[in-house]
């Protein structure tokens, strides 16, 4: 890319529970490194869910 040029990217994560990861709830962070350097970060809330039964 030529210097000053943009360029989007989009990056979706799931977060379903699976037996090898599991999610806890609490402010997390995701930043974004380019080339060893923090560009840009992001916290966000994570709220724990109630599952419900169906009968």
């Amino acid at each position: 890319m030529a210097a000053g040029e943009r360029k989007d990217y989009a990056k979706t994560h799931s977060f379903a529970n699976v037996s090898i990861r599991k999610h806890h709830p609490g402010t997390h962070k995701i930043a974004l490194i380019v080339n060893g350097e923090e560009r840009g970060a992001l916290e966000f809330e994570l709220r724990a869910q109630t599952l419900r039964s169906t009968p």
